[in-house]
């Protein structure tokens, strides 16, 4: 692909802001006489018009993606199918925001009968077309873009996606979901020098040691007529079905309800808001948290507690009464209620578990280790710790007890946010973090223009070259 730009495909790209990154990233490439030979496009709309040498509508179209709509393209081997094994569950899951409206198509075989058509499609899609190069302006967390996306990568077609951080004004180019931030840990074990920060990175460090609540659990910049369409949608959703849910919760809080005393020892789990990106496609095996918090429970030292708090904007349509009451089994549990300080809890806690979540990163910031079943933007960063069996968690609490484990300080994390400076863009790629961002919206469209072509005309189509 030297001396060119791939055939490529882009995907995503819903936004006014995404949009305009594309067409200056285009434009630019045109300038410089190096367009794509081929550019399809996956999106809500054809913004790109006759520039799209061909276009899928990724909200109505992949419905129509059955078995007649790829029969003059290649199918996969069997080979292929055994290297997508492991996304076919994560991809069956991700199934439930495509059909949230009714119970159509919700059955196990009816999921998997679409598997097998979004696969089979995707792959007959890039290998008519010879696409070289996948770029999604999101972490592919909805079904068809992430079935792409996985037979794209089995395949050995480069696919990349832009991720926002839950660090101000700051965004990368991911190549993995298993491991999206490998560039900021070989950053950070890199001995060259780090660039000097700059000062959102430092004023991000002075908002994680205050009580400051982040912009996205809060209304606050949200025009009312998303909140009245919010409002209308949880109406239209099973509202009356969420009631076993809700009292499944309240007997579970009644049981276990207590706050630990002062001296109790105990880790802190936060749980995520569901169906989310940060726990389905990146949590893994642990998208259900029930196996998170069977993990630490099994692991606690004696004498400790788990203290788990539910996300404050869960509703409870998206968690299911068993849930609740197998939390409650456990005597080393406590549920707490939604209004509890979190910042109080973190600063108490002897170690903040989470997935993927922010409140590891804020707890390193306190001073407290965090234990990550995902892959965290922070998971390089001293006092973090990825756990992936129970033996993990075991150790892990046990060294935290002993007082022998790594603690974090302020000079830990502010290096750990040089190197994620280092590879990263300034601005917001997702227009909800423009709500929070002092680069701003042209800003921010400028440096999502850069990441664009960088994603475009790259050999490795991914991260920011360093400014080392």
């Amino acid at each position: 692909m030297t001396g060119r730009a791939p055939r490529t495909v882009l995907v995503g790209f819903h936004t006014e802001l995404n949009q305009c990154a594309v067409r200056a990233a285009l434009d630019e490439l045109v300038g410089r006489r190096a367009a794509p030979p081929f550019l399809g496009l996956v999106s809500r709309t054809n913004f790109l018009g006759d520039r799209a040498d061909t276009f899928l509508h990724d909200t109505r179209g992949f419905r129509d993606l059955d078995w007649r709509s790829s029969r003059h393209w290649p199918i996969p081997s069997a080979t292929l199918w055994r290297k997508l094994q492991p996304a076919e569950a994560v991809a069956m899951k991700l199934m439930d925001r495509t059909w949230r409206r009714s119970r159509a198509g919700r059955g196990h075989e009816s999921r998997k009968r679409t598997w097998l058509q979004w696969a089979t499609y995707a792959y007959g899609f890039l290998a008519h077309h010879r696409v070289e190069r996948l770029l999604h302006c999101n972490i592919p967390h909805f079904g068809f873009q992430f079935v792409l996306f996985e037979v794209a990568q089995a395949m050995g077609i480069e696919a990349r996606y832009l991720m926002q951080l839950q660090v101000r004004d700051t965004f990368i180019v991911a190549s993995s979901i298993e491991d999206p931030h490998a560039a900021t840990r070989s950053r950070l074990a890199d001995p060259t020098p780090l660039p000097p920060l700059d000062e959102r990175m430092e004023v991000e460090l002075q908002r994680r040691v205050q009580r400051t609540q982040p912009f996205y659990m809060t209304r606050r910049g949200t025009p009312w007529s998303q909140r009245l369409h919010a409002a209308q949608r949880r109406l239209s959703r099973g509202l009356i079905r969420s009631i076993p849910t809700a009292m499944a919760y309240r007997s579970a809080r009644r049981r276990r309800g207590a706050l630990p005393g002062e001296d109790a020892p105990f880790v802190y789990l936060p749980l995520h808001l569901q169906p989310e990106a940060t726990t389905l496609p990146l949590g893994g095996i642990y998208a259900d948290q029930s196996i998170v918090i069977e993990t630490l429970v099994r692991a606690l030292p004696p004498g400790w507690l788990l203290v788990i708090k539910e996300n404050p904007k869960q509703r409870f349509q998206k968690r299911s009464g068993h849930f609740y009451r197998t939390l409650a089994a456990h005597d080393s549990v406590r549920l707490v209620g939604r209004r509890t300080d979190s910042f109080a809890l973190t600063v108490q806690a002897r170690a903040v578990a989470t997935v993927t979540g922010t409140a590891g990163w804020e707890a390193l910031c306190l001073g407290r280790p965090g234990l990550l079943f995902g892959p965290g933007f922070y998971e390089a960063a001293v006092g973090a710790t990825r756990i992936r069996s129970v033996e993990d968690a075991q150790s892990t609490l046990a060294a935290i007890e002993r007082g022998e484990d790594q603690a974090p300080t302020e000079e830990s994390c502010l290096e750990f946010l040089a190197a994620l400076q280092a590879v990263s863009y300034k601005g917001a790629c997702d227009s909800l973090y423009l709500r929070d961002s002092e680069v701003g919206e042209q800003g921010s469209m400028e440096a999502c223009a850069a990441a664009v072509l960088n994603g475009l005309t790259s050999p490795g189509a991914g991260e920011r070259e360093t400014d080392a």
